[in-house]
């Protein structure tokens, strides 16, 4: 049951990677190696270099269960949570792309609760974003983005630089009446996040 999945994975990650090089075969890389090779295809180092965050996303679901696993055992997360945030950051890239908003947008593709398969990191950061509804706000992303970060570069100032841009607009936009257009409440921030584990640790950064 799962062979038909994996062909049609790769069929449209094949099909995602040909137009990603015919649409820069003008790229110096692309061109250096057309001249040197005779190869279909270049090196996938060279590839990722031109792959959009989607088949990025699409690449990873055509992976070996075991490869797949391996991945998401980097950053404490199964296989199903990998494929789901991959996805989830996918959409966000392109919203961001498009110059779509992204702070008040009833986002289409939330991240998934987190629930990790380590003990030590399902204590620490683990945090349900869901309750009786989809939780469609942006503090579910801003989440999951800084928890890959403390994982692939835990000295990454983005956490703050993304708090401090969220309190300058809502100093911005606050009027007479104590009302601000652009908050941490209407963003989905719960109260005292600063305090959750995660922000704790990355709020560090300045």
């Amino acid at each position: 049951l799962k062979t038909p999945k994996i062909i049609f994975a790769h069929d449209i990650l094949m099909d995602d990677i040909n137009e990603v090089l015919r649409r820069n075969e003008r790229t110096i890389c692309i061109k250096s190696f057309r001249n040197k090779y005779s190869d279909k295809y270049p090196p996938y180092w060279i590839i990722s270099q031109l792959m959009t965050f989607g088949t990025i996303s699409k690449l990873y679901a055509a992976l070996p269960p075991e490869d797949k696993k391996q991945i998401a055992r980097n950053l404490g997360l199964n296989v199903e949570l990998m494929e789901k945030s991959l996805q989830t950051l996918a959409y966000v890239r392109n919203v961001c792309a498009h110059y779509a908003r992204l702070w008040d947008n009833a986002n289409s593709v939330p991240p998934v609760n987190i629930k990790f398969n380590r003990v030590e990191y399902n204590s620490k950061y683990n945090f349900t974003f869901h309750t009786e509804r989809v939780n469609t706000t942006f503090f579910p992303i801003f989440y999951l983005i800084t928890l890959f970060l403390i994982n692939t570069y835990p000295q990454s100032k983005w956490c703050n630089l993304v708090a401090n841009k969220i309190r300058e607009y809502q100093e911005k936009t606050t009027n007479e009446e104590d009302n601000a257009l652009i908050s941490f409440s209407k963003m989905g921030f719960p109260e005292n996040w600063e305090r959750l584990p995660l922000f704790e640790e990355m709020l560090r950064n300045q």
